[in-house]
């Protein structure tokens, strides 16, 4: 996913400003997603200085993902803010989310695992349609659950052996 590459290298001290619209190709590109596909923009305001770079990321849009009640696809909307600083030095070190550290002579990085990253984070907790009832289920009553569980109840006291024979007893009075 090179259009996600940051040449910084070239850049001018100073704002940048980078904007993307995430389709179902980029969502398709990682392995294992739960999310489908969707219509996500993505800007990013990258302020480059002597001290390194500032990215700050706006997210808003909305992806297709599994309902979690009725297991069919819904939409669900996803919006998010953040960013990172990146900082250079003779070694290259692990990303811990906050702080990315090039080395010197690097002169580009990509951001399509960050974009990614903050998509899944900005989803809902909760990912449903927002009228779900799944087929076949049917609300109750209090009254109906409660009867309904009285009879289960009574089919495990005759499915048991002992009341059975309890049942013979009786019979035979």
């Amino acid at each position: 996913m090179k259009e996600f590459d940051i040449a910084y290298k070239g850049l001018a001290e100073g704002l940048h400003r980078f904007e993307w619209t995430l389709d179902d190709r980029f969502f398709a590109a990682f392995e294992g997603t739960e999310i489908h596909g969707g219509k996500v923009n993505v800007v990013l305001e990258m302020e480059k200085s002597a001290a390194g770079l500032m990215l700050d990321f706006t997210i808003k849009g909305r992806v297709r993902v599994e309902c979690d009640r009725c297991a069919e696809e819904c939409e669900v909307p996803v919006e998010w803010e953040g960013g990172f600083r990146v900082r250079f030095g003779d070694e290259k070190a692990d990303f811990d989310g906050d702080l990315m550290w090039l080395g010197r002579g690097e002169g580009e990085f990509n951001v399509a695992q960050y974009i990614y990253e903050s998509v899944l984070l900005a989803l809902p907790l909760k990912k449903t349609h927002a009228d779900c009832a799944p087929a076949g289920v049917k609300f109750i009553s209090e009254e109906e659950f409660e009867r309904a569980e009285r009879g289960s109840e009574m089919q495990k006291m005759a499915d048991n052996p002992e009341w059975q024979k309890l049942k013979e007893l009786k019979d035979k009075l």
